[in-house]
């Protein structure tokens, strides 16, 4: 049986006990990084892991945020939620984790599927998590906002489908 290592290097034992003396303490902010790259992305350094994760991290710090953990999915497509890390996300929201902000640098890192951006936002508003895109602006829940969030997901969507068709297009 191999032991749980959280990515912040504590055992699932030891992690519980971070959590809790996060909620134990209600002042500190609480963010989880969520970092993702797809083949295409890869060829991008200023998509890379890292550079998603260095700049994630100084701004969720520069605004008081305890890191949780970054999440990463490598290699991954944003075209449905069957990845690893936001199955992880999904995990930690049902376990009831103290999360105040999921922070990462593109809103497309967390989904190019209209759907499951709509299930994801929904979700986090339901659990007051406040999702934090670097690159974008922050949109609030009033009418405008939810419908400027809804057209950039569905531009979003648009250039993977896009995209796709330009592959497929070049396979024939």
């Amino acid at each position: 049986n191999i032991p749980f290592i959280s990515p912040l290097g504590f055992t699932r034992f030891e992690h519980k006990i971070n959590t809790i003396i996060m909620v134990e303490n209600k002042n500190i902010k609480v963010a989880v990084i969520y970092c993702r790259v797809s083949v295409e992305d890869s060829k991008n350094p200023g998509l890379s892991i890292d550079a998603q994760e260095i700049q994630c991290r100084r701004k969720a710090e520069e605004e008081g945020y305890s890191v949780l953990e970054v999440i990463i999915d490598d290699n991954r497509s944003g075209g449905n939620l069957k990845r690893p890390g936001i199955q992880r996300i999904l995990r930690l929201i049902a376990e009831k984790n103290p999360i105040d902000a999921i922070y990462l640098v593109h809103k497309d890192r967390l989904s190019r599927n209209m759907a499951d951006h709509i299930f994801l936002t929904d979700l986090f508003r339901k659990n007051k998590i406040i999702l934090k895109s670097l690159n974008e602006p922050m949109m609030d829940d009033s009418a405008v906002g939810i419908t400027m969030d809804m057209m950039m997901a569905s531009f979003n969507q648009y250039h993977r489908l896009n995209t796709s068709e330009k592959v497929k297009s070049t396979m024939h």
